[in-house]
């Protein structure tokens, strides 16, 4: 990834070169946020309530360890889009 890149995410400037970028702009951009929040959440709330593991990060199941790497990344992205509000 090139420098000021998160995955499928381009800084302004790049935009204009890959026509596969899309904007988000106003209310949509609020509902993205929200819904990364929520998901980012919901696998929290998973790892809380497996019964595989303790949820405790030294005796976390193959699966958590999934669910909070993922949920990781998620708050990542959202940093990321709020950063640009």
């Amino acid at each position: 990834m090139s420098a000021g890149m998160l995955g499928p995410f381009a800084t302004e400037g790049e935009a204009l070169d890959r026509p596969e970028v899309r904007a988000i702009c106003g209310g949509q951009l609020a509902a993205v946020l929200d819904a990364l929040d929520f998901a980012a959440d919901e696998l929290r709330d998973r790892v809380a309530n497996c019964g595989d593991c303790d949820a405790h990060p030294a005796d976390l199941c193959g699966t958590c360890e999934n669910r909070l790497a993922r949920a990781g990344g998620w708050d990542t992205v959202a940093g990321t889009l709020r950063g640009q509000q």
